[in-house]
């Protein structure tokens, strides 16, 4: 009786454990939400195979990059190099301007397990996007040294076009952050162009009409989170099959990281998905409002829990995936904060160059300015609040991802000189 007894009790624990081994690993129902639907393009109407060229016709030595950068943002220019520089990527440049005249882009679609070690691993052609841009830029700012200021503007809104079209190219979170890093790299330039152009207010008044589609990319941002999401599960898929390791795991541990129930596959991926789709809700959320949001979602505070503590907890895995998958959205975010908040702050720059013209001087608020110079007062994505004006320090500025009001502090705050 003893005996029958046991062997019930070894059965039912066995019929337990089955029960929890397949459940915790079968697979989840995704929500539709985060289902990234690929659009099909052509090669020929895709204009990432017009930036491969050019940037596989690159010729920018870490030296010559620095010269870029020097003459583009430390009040350096020296005409000499620049147009050496400039000259060796004449082909690399004429193929950039091809792509910005290409109505979509599409980056391949991955064929490799994402790293986890290496996010830019299988998307190194991002950094010679960016030198690309910046290329395009040094050119853009010689043709203003040189007289061509008309055509400089249309350069800086290439280069605009180019990262709006980065930013729904069908890549994760670090592809935007690359795009907006683009886009930058044209605003920076424009208050001094806006500053020092003898161009006709009116040109400078449809310019800044035409920034305003090159505001964030939110339909990109959405696909990049869901995109990020499909990544991440195929990275648990990977671990979960013995196919992919944890970094800094070795020998027997690597292949138990991936082994029931060390790893919980459905909780992991309930826990990405969760975090994605509360991502998802924020898109069209002021910065201010992301800690609130985002904070809907626990991370597992892996970082600080004892090895042991963590193995005994369940899912460790899941946990530690979590801990160093889960990107920093706000990071993201911020930059989605900045694209919207830059294009204000030009569009009010050239507003008040127009007010400056008219009237002699500068507004002492930029109330003033409405309606007759903008349409309603220019929002600091950061807070939802106006931006920040002094016109005694001559800047325009937003609050930035710290939102803190440093008082148009460079560095402190996301500043936009006066300079007229």
């Amino acid at each position: 009786m003893k005996k029958i007894l046991i062997t019930g009790v070894i059965l039912l624990l066995g019929a337990i454990w089955l029960i929890v081994f397949w459940t915790q690993n079968s697979k989840p129902v995704i929500t539709p939400d985060l289902d990234f639907k690929r659009p099909n393009i052509p090669n020929d109407q895709n204009a990432f195979f017009h930036l491969e060229k050019a940037y596989r016709g690159l010729d920018l030595s870490d030296a010559d990059r620095l010269q870029v950068l020097a003459n583009l943002y430390d009040g350096k220019w020296d005409a000499e190099t620049v147009e050496a520089i400039l000259g060796a990527n004449n082909t690399a440049l004429a193929l950039f301007r091809q792509h910005a005249a290409s109505p979509t882009l599409l980056v391949p679609q991955i064929q490799q397990i994402p790293s986890i070690e290496n996010p830019l691993k299988g998307f190194e052609y991002l950094e010679s996007w960016k030198n690309l841009a910046l290329l395009h830029a040094l050119h853009a700012r010689s043709l203003f040294e040189g007289g061509g200021e008309r055509e400089s503007f249309e350069e800086l809104l290439a280069i605009l076009k180019i990262g709006h079209q980065m930013q729904d190219s069908g890549g994760g979170l670090i592809h935007y952050v690359y795009s907006a890093s683009t886009k930058r790299i044209a605003i920076q330039q424009l208050p001094n162009m806006i500053g020092t152009t003898s161009l006709p207010t009116e040109t400078l008044l449809s310019f800044g009409n035409r920034l305003e589609v090159f505001r964030a990319n939110l339909t990109g941002l959405s696909n990049a989170v869901k995109m990020e999401f499909e990544w991440n599960v195929a990275v648990i898929d990977a671990i979960a099959s013995g196919d992919l390791s944890i970094p800094g795991a070795s020998g027997f541990g690597s292949s138990l990281m991936g082994k029931r129930p060390v790893l919980n596959r459905k909780e992991t991926i309930h826990t990405f998905s969760e975090f994605a789709q509360v991502s998802l809700d924020s898109v069209n959320l002021y910065f201010s409002d992301m800690p609130v949001c985002l904070a809907a979602v626990t991370l597992h505070p892996t970082n600080r829990a004892s090895v042991p503590k963590l193995m005994l907890s369940g899912n460790a895995t899941g946990k530690i995936l979590s801990w160093m998958l889960l990107p920093s959205h706000a990071r993201v975010f911020a930059f989605k904060s900045e694209q919207n908040s830059s294009i204000s702050a030009i569009q009010t720059l050239i507003a008040l160059r127009y007010y400056k013209e008219t009237h002699g001087t500068l507004p002492e608020t930029l109330n003033a300015l409405v309606p007759e110079y903008l349409p309603s007062l220019p929002i600091d994505d950061f807070d939802g609040k106006p931006l920040r004006y002094s016109v005694e320090k001559k800047v325009i500025y937003s609050i930035g991802k710290d939102l803190e009001d440093s008082g148009g502090v460079e560095k402190l705050d996301l500043v936009f000189p006066i300079r007229f």
